[in-house]
């Protein structure tokens, strides 16, 4: 301050303290350069404003050597303006970096910044520990490197476009870990341009996708079996979603039941009657994960098997293999499993079978059905206020119809002749159809559809309370019903209601 006084540091010293008074022009100087070391150019500038002003107008005060003095301390004060905004810049940049190191340091993800030649300029935490083995020796080395080498050439080329482009882009491609593993990873890319428009730099943040990659590959690999397992077998085998929407066939699906049709959905292929019991039963398959389901089509009866594939805790898909009736296994049980069938509707009947004691009636009727010449084993099971039943359980001899879907929540108000006997405890025992009263026109109606000449039914009874039905038909021509015959069917009848009683009791106690 001195020297730009030109006066000594006593004289300056006296200034401060009072002890001489300085002339107008050396206080404003003395202000203009305590105002230069406070770093306030706000003040500063106001202050050589009006110096300027001072000076412009003659003032008598302003003198060549203030002039001077004045026009040295403009050059000095921008100078230290310049300075005090880049040092602001400094630090606001410093700030914004160690704020952006503090953010990307955080995440799990790997991030970085690159060169357009691909040089990395920073890495965070996660890159480095992915590449190097010290963590420290990344910045400056080209991640085009970790690129498998039969790859590089493309990666090359895309990256070069990258930088044509200036524009963000995500790019997949394959890298080699520090252990020599093969990552399959996805990039966020985002270019940093310079004021021409000119790419200077990309940012970059990477998802690991070497998982999801492994598992679409395995289920590549799944899918190829599988449709040599389809056309290997000779059956038609579809596979389809959830919702019934169908993925692929094999040939003999096509060429027996697609032919020409434009199929998109399993509904399809059944009657416009059977599609919303379908589409009940589809919903059940995500809980019993396998379902065998009777249908016809085109005058074909079919058993279609349905079971669950489940792969990598996806959604799983569901394989249906169709085999005829008439092909089947001479003997072979032609029945619904009864947990299926029964929970089709939204309002339950009662009792709900419990699956062991599904078992053990089904193997009574299996028995029963070796020792007499019926044609048809049919159980039902009504609802708690007999006004529905399901037939349940379906036995045909070889080479019979099957009707069991159709007898689906069928209506006994409509069946007055047939419940009363039953509510009463009564046996039905109808040795020619052709002579019930006239009382019972809808029952001959039913039974006529079916084919039915003769029938004999028992009640189904659980503490005294009706439950359901099961009975022998006969088709075609009438029947006398026998005693042993009577006998073989009081002995099905005690059996089932004994399991139906089981199932019954552990349903209440839940």
């Amino acid at each position: 301050m001195a020297e730009i006084c030109l006066c000594s540091l006593p004289t300056i010293q006296k200034w401060r303290s009072g002890e001489v008074t300085p002339s107008g022009a050396a206080r404003q100087l003395i202000k203009l350069l305590d105002f230069s070391a406070k770093g306030n150019p706000a003040e500063l500038r106001s202050l050589l404003s009006k110096m300027n002003r001072s000076i412009s107008s003659g003032s008598s005060q302003a003198d060549d050597e203030i002039q001077q003095l004045e026009s040295s301390m403009t050059k000095v004060m921008n100078r230290i303006e310049l300075m005090l905004d880049a040092r602001r810049k400094e630090k606001a940049l410093a700030e914004s970096e160690a704020r952006y190191r503090s953010m990307v340091e955080s995440q799990e993800d790997p991030v970085c910044r690159w060169k357009p030649d691909t040089t990395l300029t920073f890495v965070n935490e996660a890159y480095a520990n992915l590449y190097s083995k010290f963590g420290t020796d990344l910045l400056g080395r080209k991640w085009l490197d970790f690129i498998p080498k039969e790859r590089r050439s493309f990666i090359e080329t895309l990256v070069t476009d990258m930088v044509r482009r200036g524009e963000p882009e995500v790019l997949k491609h394959e890298s080699v870990d520090k252990d020599g593993q093969i990552h399959y990873q996805e990039w966020r890319d985002i270019p940093i341009l310079d004021e021409r428009g000119s790419v200077i730099e990309f940012h970059s943040v990477g998802r690991d996708k070497t998982e999801l990659f492994k598992s679409r590959q395995k289920i590549e690999e799944l899918t190829a079996s599988l449709d040599s397992l389809m056309q290997a077998c000779g059956n038609p085998v579809i596979l389809f979603k959830p919702d019934g929407t169908l993925l692929q066939w094999n040939t003999e699906f096509k060429e027996q039941l697609l032919q020409d049709n434009d199929w998109k959905h399993l509904g399809d292929l059944f009657p416009a009657l059977e599609k919303k019991r379908f589409n009940r039963l589809l919903e059940r398959l995500t809980e019993s994960d396998h379902i065998v389901y009777r249908i016809k089509f085109d005058n074909r009866a079919m058993l279609m098997t349905v079971r669950a594939i489940r792969a990598f805790e996806s959604e799983p898909q569901f394989l249906g293999v169709f085999q005829e009736i008439k092909n089947l296994p001479s003997g072979h049980i032609k029945q619904v499993r009864l947990a299926e069938e029964i929970l089709i509707d939204d309002r339950p009947l009662d009792p709900v079978l419990r699956k062991a004691d599904e078992k053990r009636i089904n193997r009574e009727v299996e028995a029963v059905a070796k020792r007499t010449q019926v044609d048809r084993i049919r159980v039902f099971l009504f609802d708690d206020k007999n006004e529905l039943a399901n037939n349940v359980i379906e036995w045909c001899a070889d080479g019979d119809d099957s009707h069991i879907d159709q007898l689906q929540r069928v209506s006994y108000n409509e069946y007055s002749w047939w419940m009363k006997k039953l509510n009463k405890g009564q046996w039905i025992n109808v040795s020619d159809i052709n002579q019930l009263p006239g009382t019972a026109g809808s029952e001959k109606k039913v039974l006529k559809a079916q084919d039915i000449a003769s029938v004999v039914v028992a009640p189904l009874e659980v503490d005294g309370k009706l439950v359901g039905s099961v009975g022998f038909e006969q088709i075609l021509k009438p029947r006398l019903w026998h005693s042993q015959e009577i006998e073989l069917l009081k002995h099905l009848k005690e059996k089932t209601e004994e399991y139906l009683a089981g199932s019954l009791s552990a349903s209440e106690s839940n």
